[in-house]
């Protein structure tokens, strides 16, 4: 009896390892493409900050894009909708001031290998440090395109609706 259970626990203990071999690469590779979707909003957060509106619409929205928010939805179906359209954006807040972003609150829900939601709340502030915008909430549609994570959508909520993921 004691012969017999041996090669059972082994190939047991096989199978086992290679589950668990197999979570840890999903989870590593859920990781990676936080890492990557938190590399790609933090270059549009910089963009935005060097009133870069060119770079943007190059570099980090993928057309047709959409903005959504309360008032209206926006479909920007060139790169120079979104250059258009994020650079009014930029100006107004130009002329009160604006001078960066603080991120309060950032949360990434990845959701398949090609694309993932991120979540944020964020403070514009002025260069003298007061508060131009508060608890400014939104989320984002991500995905793969050419190798690179590119924003699809925009929604802009209220604060209490960003979005947390659970594991």
């Amino acid at each position: 009896m004691y012969r017999s259970l041996k090669p059972s626990c082994v190939i047991a203990g096989i199978i086992l390892s290679a589950f668990s071999i197999s979570s840890f690469a999903q989870q590593s590779a859920e990781d990676i493409i936080k890492e990557e979707v938190a590399l790609a909003y933090d270059q549009y957060v910089s963009f935005q900050e060097d009133s870069r509106p060119d770079r943007v619409a190059n570099e980090i929205y993928s057309p047709p894009s959409y903005s959504i928010n309360g008032r209206q939805v926006e479909l920007w179906s060139t790169e120079t909708d979104v250059e258009s359209a994020i650079g009014a954006i930029g100006k107004f807040f130009e002329a009160d001031g604006f001078d960066h972003i603080e991120t309060k609150q950032l949360s990434i829900c990845v959701m398949n290998q090609n694309s993932a939601l991120l979540s944020t709340i964020a403070d514009y502030k002025r260069s003298d440090g007061s508060t131009l915008l508060e608890n400014f909430a939104g989320t984002y549609l991500f995905s793969k395109v050419s190798e690179d994570w590119k924003i699809l959508a925009f929604i802009g909520h209220s604060p209490n609706k960003a979005i947390q993921c659970s594991e």
